[in-house]
């Protein structure tokens, strides 16, 4: 959920977000796109890190206590997964989660 509110706070009104889900006989893959405000790559690593927000300035109605991605990844890897962030400022953001299949 918190992937996806981040879409909605940080998408302009008018914006487009795109889910998407693959699922393989290997993984289930999660794909989470905006066209909204942008993460730069040199955060791409740190959104990840508890308390990080990319940008202290931001209007305080979108203010969070950075620790929703923190929390997201935390998730993602007790189910042995991966998560990771592509985008660029002023380009939107993609969140792509990869989840293994559980073999019987």
């Amino acid at each position: 959920m918190n992937l996806f509110s981040n879409s909605i706070k940080f998408t302009p009104e008018g914006g487009k977000i795109h889910i998407s889900i693959v699922n393989s006989a290997a993984e289930v893959l999660v794909t989470i796109s905006d066209n909204g405000i942008g993460i730069s790559p040199e955060e791409f690593t740190a959104v990840f890190q508890r308390f990080y927000k990319i940008d202290k300035s931001r209007n305080t109605s979108n203010n969070g206590n950075g620790l929703g991605l923190a929390i997201v990844k935390k998730m993602v890897s007790l189910h042995q997964g991966s998560i990771e962030v592509d985008g660029a400022i002023g380009e939107g953001t993609t969140m792509i989660i990869r989840l293994p299949v559980r073999q019987t």
